[in-house]
């Protein structure tokens, strides 16, 4: 017994050629790669600037610190020497590469390490859309679209984490007469 030959429509528009989907794996590949090794370096360099230029921010003990008296000492003690000064904006990351601060380069080298993917993302649309692949340019958007989203919606500037992180204490026990 034979089996019909199925005949198969071929795909509708263009075929991007193999050698050109090998090559924009390549470059996202470098893309990938190249954003993680500059976030490494830069937060290798801003740690090494940090214990070098910065040693008395940073405090080791091997016991522990002793309880806080009030809630303005927990929120202060749970932080290091010389947290206040870490850049949580734009313009304090910008100041502390101008001062060469080690917490700078830290802050550079997460934001590059955060960028990678989407600048790839980014690129990967470019590509499909050069390729006239309407589906995977499509597809690729959404994602961009969705990490867009989430980097804004994961914003919590302002937010006392120190507040969410203690453990909660117990009430004082009953005084008997």
């Amino acid at each position: 017994m034979t089996l019909p030959a199925i005949q198969s429509e071929p795909a509708p528009g263009p075929i991007p050629e193999p050698r050109v989907v090998h090559n924009v794996e390549i470059a996202l590949g470098y893309i990938l790669r190249l954003g993680v090794a500059i976030s490494i370096l830069l937060v290798v360099i801003g740690t090494c600037v940090s214990f070098v230029r910065h040693r008395h921010d940073y405090i080791f003990t091997s016991y522990p610190l002793e309880a806080p008296a009030n809630d303005r000492e927990a929120k202060t003690a749970s932080r290091p020497l010389g947290a206040e000064e870490f850049p949580h904006t734009i313009r304090g990351l910008v100041e502390a590469l101008q001062d060469l601060k080690g917490r700078g380069f830290v802050v550079l080298g997460l934001l590059v390490l955060l960028a990678t993917p989407v600048v790839s993302v980014a690129t990967a649309i470019i590509a499909f859309s050069l390729q006239k692949d309407r589906a995977f340019t499509i597809i690729a958007g959404i994602v961009l679209f969705i990490l867009c989203v989430s980097f804004f919606l994961g914003r919590a500037e302002g937010v006392d984490i120190s507040a969410t992180s203690r453990p909660a204490t117990a009430p004082a026990p009953a005084t008997q007469k």
